[in-house]
């Protein structure tokens, strides 16, 4: 969000339209994690399955940026629902991915 707090929506259905800076939301009945792991911001509120989400006001800043942590081809939130994996193993799961990609690549 302001790369002090992250926002983790691995259990919200995947949106039509990705959030943007600037962006605001309100968030009801999120969990929140302090320090889930190196590659994320320090503390992070993560979506669950109870969890509702509403953009109350759109930005007017161009396209969202690539989030470089989780890939974005669905395997790992399907992981993370037909396993019933907690947000805390999701997110550690994330930085596993993203640091055996970074290291396949370079």
């Amino acid at each position: 969000m302001d790369r002090k707090v992250g926002l983790c929506l691995a259990y919200q259905p995947s949106e039509r339209r990705r959030l943007r800076a600037g962006d605001q939301v309100e968030l009801h009945q999120v969990h929140f994690l302090y320090r889930p792991c190196p590659d994320l911001p320090p503390s992070m509120l993560c979506c669950c399955l109870r969890s509702s989400l509403r953009v109350t006001a759109f930005s007017r800043v161009g396209g969202a940026t690539a989030d470089p942590s989780c890939p974005g081809d669905g395997v790992l939130p399907r992981l993370l629902l037909q396993n019933n994996r907690g947000v805390d193993q999701y997110l550690w799961t994330c930085h596993l991915t993203s640091q055996l990609t970074y290291r396949w690549w370079f």
